[in-house]
């Protein structure tokens, strides 16, 4: 029998968050089961190497706004930041 769809969505905001804390936060919801995360990320080796973990342990990614390489995220959701500078110029 099939059950229904549960979705519980835990929100941490923050205007600016230290690498440190934000891995240990991803790391955190890793430990209690998440079957995916959706996050403003940004691009700096301590969270890609994080983010790199959580792929191999096949959760995930939907990165927003800001952006990691794509083998770290399975989508993304927002402006095309390239084409985007290249209108402008």
């Amino acid at each position: 029998m099939m059950r229904p769809v549960t979705f519980r969505a835990r929100f941490h905001l923050a205007e600016r968050l230290d690498d440190a804390v934000l891995v240990a936060l991803l790391r955190a919801i890793t430990r209690r089961g998440t079957q995916g995360i959706v996050m403003k990320v940004p691009a700096t080796a301590e969270v890609e190497a994080c983010l790199a973990s959580l792929a191999a342990q096949k959760i995930p990614i939907v990165t927003y706004v800001t952006d990691a390489a794509q083998p770290l995220r399975l989508a993304y959701v927002g402006m095309d930041n390239s084409r985007a500078c290249a209108t402008a110029a």
